[in-house]
């Protein structure tokens, strides 16, 4: 759904604002946010920066068009592609690349090609490659596979977030606590209603609707939970907010 998968080579991990690197793609209210602009507070961390696809280049002291506040003791989803040359820390998997077929010809070595395999077993579907950079892209892409796994392990809650989202078509701008995600919706009463409806029914539960007596004017709070065993002492849920003016609520 947005071009950023393993395969793309991006690597997705579940990370606090100070292991956020500048070039990061985390996720917006309104769309996805290519970090450039990395902001820490006492409390709260800014991630600044723009879309992606925007190209337009921030001037010295100008503000990012795009900010996400997070508190320094939360964690965002993040898409990484590594830097060219950058070495993969993947314990259990070690690079192994062959030259394929090949043939002796006196004191020449002819290969028909170059394959991309694993110490773990993963042998490359597009084996034979053309070139030994073209190999090592492809154990690249591996490795990026293999990390991305391992967040998914970590946060069971990502693929069911995950694949809700690409079922609805829709990214929303998620927050980990204690392996425990959430995520708030703004809007006019209308447009909230409807998205939480579509979550609920993904989920195949209900919508929940408190009032919140915290608030002045009074308010209304929208939630749909989709609860986890817990593992570790902790939820690996996750739910979904909105607090509506009351005068929204009752339309």
């Amino acid at each position: 759904m947005t071009g950023h998968a393993p395969e793309d080579g991006y690597i997705t991990f579940i990370l606090t604002p100070e292991q956020v690197r500048l070039g990061d793609i985390t996720d917006h209210p309104v769309g996805l946010l290519r970090i450039t602009e990395i902001t820490q507070r006492h409390d709260t961390w800014t991630l600044g920066g723009k879309h992606p696809d925007d190209y337009t280049p921030i001037q010295e002291l100008e503000t990012p068009p795009l900010v996400r506040h997070v508190a320094g003791w939360d964690a965002v989803r993040v898409h990484r592609k590594p830097a060219h040359g950058e070495r993969l820390r993947t314990p259990g998997h070690t690079r192994e690349i062959k030259s394929h077929n090949p043939v002796r010809r006196g004191c020449y070595t002819h290969v028909d090609g170059w394959d991309a395999s694993c110490s773990c077993g993963w042998v490359s579907l597009t084996n034979p490659q053309r070139g030994r950079q073209s190999a090592s892209g492809a154990f690249l892409i591996h490795q990026v596979e293999v990390l991305t796994a391992a967040t998914v392990d970590k946060y069971p809650n990502l693929a069911q977030i995950e694949g809700i989202e690409q079922q609805l078509g829709e990214r929303l701008a998620w927050e980990w606590r204690n392996r425990h995600a959430s995520a708030e919706l703004t809007g006019d009463g209308d447009t909230v209603r409807d998205r939480m409806g579509r979550w609920a029914g993904a989920l195949d539960t209900e919508v929940i609707e408190t009032e919140n007596p915290y608030c002045t004017p009074p308010q209304r709070l929208l939630r749909v939970s989709a609860p986890m065993p817990a593992t570790g002492g902790s939820s690996v849920g996750f739910d979904l907010r909105a607090e509506l003016a009351m005068a929204d609520a009752l339309t």
